[in-house]
């Protein structure tokens, strides 16, 4: 900024900083800003004259009313007179011309009549008598012509050729022929009669001419449904569509604006505009079409023709667009001419094309002798020309200020919103804030400046903003820190936020706390049995580790801290170090979960929660709701003759103690807590309230009711000489006559060829009874799933848990193409480990049956391609 300036601002800022304002500098005041007068010549917006252009061969059709004519055959040179109305021109006289090619005569053979009724005709070749472009007319053409002009009809009477010329009717009647070998009969009272052309006869002959265009759609004929007519496609000016006559009625077109192959060149005036047949359709004629040349005599005169608008130009006639429309053709005559078609619209003339006009046509160019003078253009803005050349619209700086001028260089103006410009070089610079306060430094410090809409305080070596908080609270600066204040009712406090000082609403935990300290240690507060920790400039509520002692070992001493009991034992937790937090669940049960007491179980209020690892964060152990299942793990040596509800019945916890003699008992009355039952050892034994006995060898199978069904609670074990154990031998060989046998496999013959193998008063299920089991079963689970109905698996990979006590056997079945009879060295089954029962079903063939499949992960399938050679397991259900 140059020296001068400085010390203008200065003078400036002092009256600021002494509360006056002033909009001008120590230099004198500059003149309002002036408006040009300066403005090129203007025209005329008029359209320039323009001789139109009348086409004297084009033929008005445009008024409704027929009109007389006339036409010359080029063959004869006779000329006929002619009667136009709608698409028809007719020769309005009779044919009457000799032609070798044409059989004609005279009615009554008498030469005086021909020029008065004109000659008669037969049939063959009669139509070539029609001037070119007209033709024989068809029978509704004869009856529109008499629906619409009767009166020039001549009644040349009608003959036939038979032995000798027999005529009649003459000035009463006439036979006029029609196209497409027909006749018809006309008489003086107007009637017509269509007939059949016959080759003996004698014709009258007229002519017709159909045009393809009309004006309105009221002139095309009427449109029947015989077919009797001829028409063409005919375009209608006033729809701008062509139609067709198809079906009784006219339609739209696909031939638009078609015209007839003899009608090219011919022109027609409608409503104004003179419309030709060119290229095969009907368009607007242009100059181009008419005799009207350019020349010498008539170069850069303008022609109006349809509505468009054409110059003579040394390149010959030319068709104007716009702006040339409107203005004229641009012609050396008035090269340079600025022309205004409206007020938001001005063009040039130059060089043959009108241009659009720009501020240095109306001005001049923006040069060195214009810099800064301000003009009022015809828009009602103003503009300058400034010293980049170029005339543009003034700023409000310097509408409010006026223009930088030469002699306002280096001058400093204050606008009334108090913002600072510069004049340099002929533009108003608005001056930056740190140009204005210039430096912070202890020499101004408390000094106050104002810059546009606010104002600056010199603390600390920084100018602080007085925004309102600081108006009302001061300045939030070093010194300031953690000072609170209110404004608009609501707590602020002065704090860092890394790059300088602000004033912050306060937080919650501020509002009950006070201020944190930044550069202070570590404060732990206790407020309302709540520890709170001050860290690093905020506040948070405090954690155990900063208030409790090191856990190093377990504790079992409980610690209240912020309303929660702890106690240290690090193996409830992931890690070392840690104090547990003692849960709602813990205190409960009076005891929390630890390593010691995984998978301890506990019944609370009909509630069964199992001590486990948390399996979401795997970091503690945590007591879980557990199942009947997890309470069924209880029964030991101190639950004895505890009895639990199972899901379907009541169970018994006993000891089960079996002596090689012994036999187990399926039928377990409850009472004995001290018996055989099932395997050895503490286990949980269902009370069996109805059994069945086997009258065949006085097996015991207990019942147990599964919702709406009675099932047995053990497979079927009756020996035959045909069953199979489960290591694939038969029974009855002596090699295992003395061996014990558990299981037994029927093949489907045994189980189901004959007799029911069931004991008396059960039967093999059938798969409906078996869904409904399913059914019944998922219902039970928590998780909807059959792992209480099943059985664990042999080798303890089977996730079943025989809950109901139904003893299914995962035992597969005895496949006899590796387990033949009599084969006394393969022992096993097939699909050992998985579940296989016969049921009622038929199979798919006559060779196969179907059984029920339960894999390792209880998925269930029914099978209907089992071999009926193979031997299954049989499970009975209650009649």
């Amino acid at each position: 900024m140059p020296m001068p300036i400085l010390f203008l601002l200065a003078a400036l800022l002092s009256l600021v900083a002494c509360g006056k304002s002033t909009s001008s500098s120590s230099e004198p005041a500059p003149e309002e800003p002036g408006f040009s007068s300066e403005r090129a010549p203007l025209s005329s917006a008029s359209i320039t004259s323009a001789t139109t252009v009348i086409d004297s061969d084009a033929v008005d059709i445009g008024n409704e009313d027929p009109y007389e004519s006339t036409v010359t055959d080029d063959s004869t040179g006779k000329t006929y007179k002619t009667l136009t109305f709608g698409i028809f021109t007719w020769i309005d006289e009779n044919i009457s011309v000799k032609n070798q090619s044409v059989k004609s005569t005279c009615y009554a053979y008498d030469d005086n009549n021909c020029p008065i009724y004109g000659r008669l005709y037969m049939q063959k070749n009669a139509s070539s008598l029609c001037p070119t472009g007209f033709r024989v007319p068809t029978v509704s053409d004869w009856e529109y012509r008499l629906d619409n002009s009767v009166n020039t009809l001549t009644f040349g009477g009608v003959c036939h050729k038979r032995d000798t010329l027999e005529c009649d009717g003459l000035k009463d009647s006439a036979l006029y022929l029609a196209y497409g070998d027909s006749a018809v009969l006309l008489t003086r009272s107007g009637k017509i009669t269509s007939q059949s052309s016959f080759d003996n006869g004698f014709y009258s002959l007229r002519c017709v001419q159909y045009r393809s265009i009309v004006y309105k759609m009221y002139e095309l004929p009427d449109c029947k449904e015989d077919r009797s007519y001829n028409y063409p496609s005919v375009y209608v000016v006033d729809r701008d569509s062509s139609f067709s006559c198809y079906g009784g009625k006219w339609t739209g077109s696909s031939r638009a604006h078609s015209c007839l192959d003899d009608e090219a060149g011919l022109k027609y005036l409608v409503n104004d505009v003179v419309y030709i047949c060119k290229g095969g359709v009907w368009t607007e004629a242009t100059i181009f079409d008419t005799d009207t040349k350019c020349t010498k005599e008539n170069l850069y005169e303008e022609y109006e023709m349809n509505g468009l608008r054409y110059a003579c130009s040394d390149d010959g006639m030319v068709k104007l667009s716009y702006p040339a429309t409107q203005l004229g053709y641009c012609s050396p005559k008035i090269e340079g001419r600025l022309a205004e078609i409206d007020s938001a619209s001005a063009y040039v003339c130059d060089n043959f094309s009108w241009r659009k006009a720009t501020m240095n046509d109306y001005y001049g160019v923006c040069d060195t002798s214009r810099y800064g003078k301000v003009v009022k253009h015809k828009d009602g803005k103003s503009y300058i020309c400034s010293t980049k050349s170029y005339w543009r619209e003034t700023t409000d700086t310097e509408k409010e200020i006026g223009a930088c001028t030469a002699a306002l260089e280096d001058s400093v103006r204050v606008t009334e919103k108090y913002y600072y410009y510069e004049c340099s070089y002929g533009e108003w610079f608005r001056i930056r804030k740190d140009d204005v306060l210039g430096k912070c430094s202890a020499t101004n410090e408390g000094d106050t400046i104002q810059y546009e809409t606010s104002v600056y305080k010199c603390l600390e070596n920084k100018w602080q903003e007085f925004d309102p908080i600081s108006r009302e609270l001061g300045f939030c600066i070093k010194a300031n820190a953690g000072k609170k204040g209110v404004y608009h009712d609501t707590v602020y406090y002065c704090r860092s936020n890394q790059v300088s000082y602000a004033w912050t609403v306060a937080n919650e935990f501020e509002l009950l706390l006070g201020y944190c300290e930044k550069d202070s240690r570590m404060q732990i507060v206790n407020k309302g049995n709540v520890s709170y920790k001050c860290s690093n400039g905020n506040w948070s509520y405090a954690e155990e580790n900063d208030v409790l002692p090191y856990c190093k070992r377990v504790d079992s001493t409980k610690v209240v801290f912020n309303g929660h009991e702890y106690v240290c034992d690090t193996t409830a937790l992931k890690y070392n170090g840690e104090w547990y937090a003692l849960t709602a669940v813990d205190s409960t049960l009076g005891e929390y979960c630890r390593t010691s007491i995984l998978e301890k179980v506990v019944e609370y209020k009909d509630t069964v929660y199992v001590c486990r690892l948390d399996t979401a964060t795997k970091d503690r152990k945590k007591w879980q709701v557990g199942t009947v299942v997890d309470l069924m793990k209880t029964c030991g040596k101190d639950n004895v003759g505890r009895r639990l509800f199972n899901g379907v019945d009541t169970t018994v916890c006993i000891h089960s103690r079996c002596s090689e003699k012994e036999k187990y008992d399926y039928a377990f009355d409850g009472k004995d807590t001290n018996a055989c039952v099932n395997y050895g050892g503490y286990l949980w034994a269902q009370i069996v309230r109805e059994s069945i006995v086997d009258s065949r060898d006085a097996e015991v199978y207990g019942v147990v009711t599964m919702g709406t069904q009675k099932w047995l609670n053990r497979d079927l074990y009756y020996i035959m000489e045909s069953s199979y154990t489960g290591e694939g031998y038969l029974i009855t060989d002596a090699y295992l006559i003395h061996e014990t046998v558990f299981d037994v496999y029927y093949s489907w013959k045994d189980a189901l060829g004959g007799s029911n193998i069931c004991p008396k008063g059960s039967h093999i299920p059938s798969r409906a009874e078996w869904e409904t089991l399913l059914e019944f079963a998922r219902s039970l689970s928590p998780t909807n799933e059959l792992a209480y109905l099943f059985p664990v698996d042999y080798y303890g990979d089977y996730r079943g848990d025989n809950l109901y006590r139904l003893n299914f056997k995962n035992r597969g079945f005895v496949d006899m193409d590796y387990y033949p009879p009599g084969n006394y060295h393969l022992p096993g089954n097939a699909k050992n480990g998985e579940i296989f029962y016969w049921i009622s079903d038929p199979g798919n063939s006559d060779t196969t049956a179907s059984v029920i499949h339960v894999d390792k992960n209880l998925k269930v399938e029914f099978l209907d391609t089992a071999l009926k050679t193979d031997a299954y397991l049989v499970h009975c259900i209650a009649d």
